[in-house]
């Protein structure tokens, strides 16, 4: 079985993410260099590097090699917003947002240089891990397939219903297999057990991928949105799923209020922590 093509590979990623994200990457950029689109992928990356300008892009011939460079140009921008509050003496660290990354998150190293072909690479799978979670084919399309791989992510995710997540958690369930666009959505991963047989988990393969298909279920009605609650507890494997379906239900019934007395208000939190 090779590794790119195992649908029990992610959990090993997983959990490695859990511990050290960096490690993660690095895992990921030392096999991406077998791909066989990485030599000619890699040179011609080079070739364009240093990009010229922050507001400028060069555009070649190809949409994927287009949409990579896109993506190394918004790390670049999110490099130059963070020196320049450096310069003015703000504390990065208390402000900076997930696009305000400095480069020392994805090298180890302060402030390295967005314009090497070796960090470039690194950002490249990075953000295919953030997109599409951490199976090797998926970063690897991720890299030299960006638009056509958000595009098959996105026809998966769309409109994707709570009977699909529980005919997905059953289908595992019973037949430790994943059926139709779900390897898409979801992926498998060994949970701690004292027992003595395998447990598995069923999560989304992202976090970006959790939140669109989130969004899509809270256009779902109540009793849908309850009934694949419930049915998910029913399942080991289904659990995690479950927290995130409670999640559109909690979003849904607070600030509708309790059924009995005032609405919730929101409150402004406050803390002596530095």
């Amino acid at each position: 079985m090779s590794l790119p093509c195992s649908p029990f590979l992610p959990s090993i990623l997983a959990m490695l993410f859990d511990r050290d994200l960096s490690l993660t990457v690095l895992c990921l950029c030392c096999s991406l260099c077998l791909h066989p689109k990485y030599s000619k992928f890699r040179n011609r990356l080079d070739e364009l590097l240093p990009l010229p300008d922050v507001s400028t892009l060069p555009t070649t011939d190809d949409e994927a090699f287009n949409a990579a460079l896109k993506v190394l140009q918004m790390e670049r921008k999110a490099v130059v917003v963070v020196e320049d509050r450096g310069k003015m003496g703000n504390d990065t660290r208390a402000v900076a947002t997930d696009q305000d990354r400095t480069m020392a998150d994805y090298v180890g190293q302060p402030q390295a240089p967005v314009d090497k072909v070796d960090n470039a690479l690194e950002i490249l799978v990075r953000n295919a891990t953030e997109e599409f979670g951490f199976i090797p084919r998926d970063v690897y399309n991720g890299v030299f397939k960006l638009p056509w791989t958000r595009d098959e992510h996105a026809a998966a995710v769309k409109g994707l219903r709570c009977s699909e997540l529980t005919s997905l958690v059953k289908a595992f369930s019973e037949q430790r297999a994943l059926h139709g666009p779900s390897h898409k959505v979801a992926v498998v991963y060994p949970d701690e057990s004292f027992a003595h047989y395998d447990l598995w988990g069923i999560n989304f393969k992202s976090v970006q991928i959790a939140g669109e298909v989130i969004g899509s279920m809270r256009l779902e009605e109540d009793k849908h949105l309850r009934k694949a609650y419930t049915f998910l507890r029913e399942f080991p494997e289904g659990s995690t799923l479950a927290g995130w379906i409670f999640e559109v239900i909690a979003h849904r019934v607070l600030p509708g209020g309790w059924s009995k007395g005032p609405a919730l208000r929101q409150i402004r939190m406050t803390s002596d922590l530095p």
